[in-house]
């Protein structure tokens, strides 16, 4: 099905798998405990005290219900009777535990009768318990898929327990078979001994043809053959791996989550490991589509609605990320400000409309102006705009200046009422310095402001510059 490297696999201890049931129990993340028929409790593993905020020895001889609260108690007996009639397994959703601090906390349940390896029923029960976590509604498109695959991995490591054991307890090979998630058991040889019906159906192939062979040999994809092979990190001694991989299978790559855990022999040592494989495009998906619309929300609260170009927010940050750049390079940056003459009569004569379309055509013409990726067009408010230019002097931006005036007048925008000209016009202010460190960068902003005044005042229609 894929092609094999020649690099042999990282070595390993050889071991067969000889499943050790305590080893499997403390090595999952859901709690597991067993109870006799009176629900007493006889054996916890190590996540289900932790869920209870109990050591082990405190919960030991005490009975379930004493850590659940009472509007549990029907629909957890009833889950019980049923498992106990059917000897299959049974779920109660929603079981609300009592912590040890008082607090409550709401759990997802398997319920499965004690079998032995005849298959007949012990006098007791067996509990694997998943938090349920309360939803944020803000992030419900991200949050439920993310809470979908947490409880599909908790099925899965649940499913751990599945594979046949000489020595374990329970058997739950049809749990296994029916989990959503591919999953084998691979022995320290990287031999695959156990495989799901979803991991062969991911794989294309028969179970014939899948057992015993070498597992880079049936499903090779990104960590082969390297140092973060899961059988590599979990034999050095990690607990569990938890890492994205592609598998390039019929040349369309395939993300999925690769979940490892380590089984270990009867003397403690390591065996060999079970992993599970989550096809990750649907969350790849989502993830793209939130970055994207992120991107999007960013452009919004920097963009003007109007003008459709830079807006104040925008301005205030660029400006002082350009302002603290020419410090560090000792270059100069110059300002200008712009203000549409009698603009408040052009409203009053032509209407609201039409004095947003002018404030439109004004601003497209002012970024036509400013050619450089660096420059900056904002709208700073009402009827004005401003120009940032980074590295340029004085007379770079007089130039820039008398181009903007220019352009607003191709415009040819009808203003009666203005009292300079038969069309729509600007006043704009220059001003320009070389910052130091010292100086506050609205320095600049206030010098630009006085030279538009100064425009202003001499008539309008015409550029002023002013020197820091």
């Amino acid at each position: 099905m894929f092609a094999k490297q020649q690099l042999d696999p990282p070595s390993v201890p050889k071991r067969a798998i000889p499943y050790n049931f305590e080893d499997i129990m403390e090595s999952i993340e859901e709690g597991y405990c067993e109870t006799n028929r009176s629900l007493v409790l006889t054996r916890i593993n190590r996540a289900f005290a932790v869920l209870l905020g109990y050591s082990k020895n405190e919960l030991l001889e005490k009975n379930i219900k004493s850590f659940i609260k009472s509007s549990s108690y029907n629909p957890l007996q009833v889950a019980i009777d049923s498992s106990a009639t059917t000897s299959v397994i049974t779920t109660s959703d929603r079981f609300e535990l009592l912590n040890k601090d008082g607090k409550i906390t709401i759990v997802d349940v398997l319920i499965f009768p004690v079998v032995s390896l005849n298959d007949s029923v012990d006098d007791g029960y067996q509990f694997i318990l998943k938090k349920n976590t309360i939803l944020d509604k803000g992030n419900e498109l991200l949050q439920n898929a993310v809470d979908e695959r947490e409880y599909e991995e908790a099925i899965a490591r649940a499913n751990l327990m599945t594979v046949e054991a000489e020595m374990t307890r329970i058997e739950l090979k049809q749990v296994f078979n029916t989990a959503a998630d591919g999953m084998w058991v691979l022995d320290g040889d990287f031999n695959i001994n156990r495989v799901n019906h979803a991991m062969l159906q991911m794989l294309g192939e028969s179970e014939e043809h899948v057992l015993g062979k070498k597992c880079h040999a049936i499903f090779q994809n990104t960590l082969c053959h390297t140092a973060q092979c899961p059988m590599v990190k979990i034999s050095e001694g990690c607990e569990r791996v938890e890492c994205d991989i592609e598998d390039n299978h019929d040349a369309v790559a395939t993300p999925y989550i690769l979940t490892a855990t380590a089984f270990k022999d009867i003397g403690g040592d390591f065996a060999g490991i079970v992993e599970s494989f989550k096809d990750n495009s649907e969350r790849k998906k989502i993830e793209a589509a939130l970055k994207k619309a992120n991107l999007e929300l960013q452009r919004l609260v920097s963009v003007d609605g109007l003008t459709q170009i830079s807006n104040r927010r925008h301005f205030d940050y660029q400006f002082q990320r350009e302002w603290n750049r020419s410090i560090r390079e000792n270059e100069p940056i110059s300002l200008i400000m712009c203000d549409v003459d009698f603009f408040k009569q052009y409203n009053d004569f032509y209407g609201h409309q039409k004095g947003d379309d002018c404030l439109r055509q004004v601003a497209r013409a002012i970024e036509n102006s400013a050619k450089r990726p660096a420059d900056l067009v904002a709208r700073y408010g009402g009827e004005e705009f401003v120009v940032v230019l980074p590295n340029t002097p004085n007379q770079g931006a007089l130039i820039v200046a008398n181009t903007v005036l220019k352009a607003i007048k191709r415009l040819q925008i009808p203003h009666e009422k203005s009292e300079v000209a038969a069309v729509v016009t600007l006043s704009l202010g220059v001003s320009t310095i070389v910052p130091q460190k010292g100086i506050d960068s609205k320095q600049l902003v206030e010098v630009a402001d006085e030279a538009l005044y100064h425009a202003k005042e001499n008539g309008r229609d015409q550029v002023v510059s002013k020197r820091v």
